[in-house]
């Protein structure tokens, strides 16, 4: 998702949609208020701060599948 603040909230556009997630289509906006954050990410120039469900992913990986993985994801580095 591509965010930006709005106020107290937070507007995000969805880039990629799993297929399990049929309500949405690439390119939709939704409006998410601040306390239903459950995880949130800042990939400053490659450098991921937060992101802990992305974490969790690569985690799962097979070590030999983790860098392709950053690579799509745009992280050269883990803060």
């Amino acid at each position: 998702m591509n965010t930006f603040c709005d106020g107290d909230d937070f507007i995000a556009m969805f880039f990629e949609v799993p297929q399990n997630f049929t309500k949405y289509t690439e390119g939709t906006y939704v409006r998410i208020a601040a306390e239903d954050v459950l995880d949130w990410m800042v990939n400053n120039e490659g450098k991921l701060y937060g992101g802990f469900s992305l974490r969790y992913q690569r985690k799962r990986k097979p070590e030999s599948e983790r860098a392709s993985f950053d690579e799509y994801i745009g992280v050269t580095e883990y803060a």
